[in-house]
């Protein structure tokens, strides 16, 4: 059971991450948000997370959780919905777009075994992977006891986790060319996790096919990323996180309005056939706001805002540390 604000929703299950500053990690917490992000498929916005620092306020929800309190169009209810002068403009590119996600660098458990002859003097056996937990060790066929070097005494073998050797005890005698030692254990080992979007990859083989259909194409773009300290399970779910954020057509919408209350993190529909937009939904990630003076006749003047405006269609291109560094500034 777990108790949290509204705006901070449930995101992926996560089997294992490598967050802890005990195993030496070194990631900030603006990286550990985006890592977050990234997993989930969610969005956040950095203007909560930087009023939580004061205020006690972060969000950490998906991208239809927060609606924009207005729906854009060319000329919308005030007539200023969309300024002409910056012209508004879509721009299709992702530079993110993957549809298939490599992991390196993770640590899976597989079941070993390795037998040893003695030799009448060798009491240290090297069992080629490093150890993750000894199963069962059996000296011609009869059970030996085993545990964990510096925590275990009285026992025959010991080993230590992360190591790759099994060592006898001091009181023991070596074992001798007549007696053979196996050694059943779970081995630490280095692995590779790969994740496809095979919807997307079969969209990109039409393209290109439909640009020169004698060429043949994989459609396969590939990202990959150091996953170093996660298991198996915990690279395949994040692979796949990256795959579903960044997987999809992008479009950025840029606009310049006159109408306000929109903020980053909402969710703005947009009908706006100049620009290809029709029953759009953009995530806004950057709300800038200017003034400008403007008479009202009879020498009167006043300040009016003007809202600049970032939306994307598609995964969210800015992370946690291009929200943090730009909140100085918007």
């Amino acid at each position: 059971m777990s108790v949290h604000d509204p705006a901070i929703q449930n995101g992926a299950l996560i089997p294992q991450t490598n967050y802890s500053v005990l195993n030496g990690n070194r990631m900030t917490i603006a990286q550990i948000c985006d890592d977050l992000i990234k997993q989930s498929g969610f969005t956040a916005s950095a203007t909560n997370f930087w009023w939580k620092v004061i205020n006690n306020k972060m969000t950490f929800q998906q991208h239809q959780a927060t609606p924009a309190p207005w729906v854009l169009t060319p000329t919308g209810a005030t007539s200023v919905d969309i300024v002409d002068s910056p012209a508004p403009m879509i721009d299709n590119v992702n530079s993110t777009y993957r549809n298939s996600q490599w992991g390196t660098g993770g640590k899976d458990v597989v079941a070993q075994s390795r037998s040893f002859i003695g030799n009448g003097t060798q009491t240290t056996f090297d069992c080629g992977f490093p150890i993750d937990s000894v199963t069962s060790i059996t000296l011609n066929s009869t059970a030996q006891t085993f545990g964990l070097s510096n925590v275990s005494t009285g026992l025959n073998w010991y080993y230590t986790q992360g190591q790759s050797t099994v060592v006898q005890d001091t009181s023991g005698t070596p074992i001798n060319s007549a007696q053979t030692l196996t050694i059943a254990f779970n081995a630490q080992v280095s692995i590779t996790a790969n994740v496809q979007n095979p919807t997307e990859v079969a969209r990109i083989i039409a393209i290109e096919q439909s640009v020169d259909p004698t060429k043949p194409s994989t459609g396969i773009i590939d990202e990959g990323e150091d996953m170093s300290g996660l298991n198996k399970q915990a690279m395949i779910a994040k692979c796949s996180g990256l795959v579903n954020q960044f997987g999809q057509q992008n479009k950025t919408l840029t606009f310049t309005t006159m109408r306000s209350g929109l903020a980053v993190g909402q969710l703005l529909p947009v009908f706006a056939s100049p620009l290809g937009v029709f029953a759009g939904a953009f995530l806004l990630i950057q709300v800038k706001i200017s003034w400008r003076v403007v008479g009202t006749g009879g020498g009167a003047i006043v300040q009016s805002p003007r809202f600049e405006v970032s939306g994307v269609a598609g995964p969210q291109v800015l992370g946690w540390l291009r929200y943090l560094s730009r909140l100085g500034v918007n």
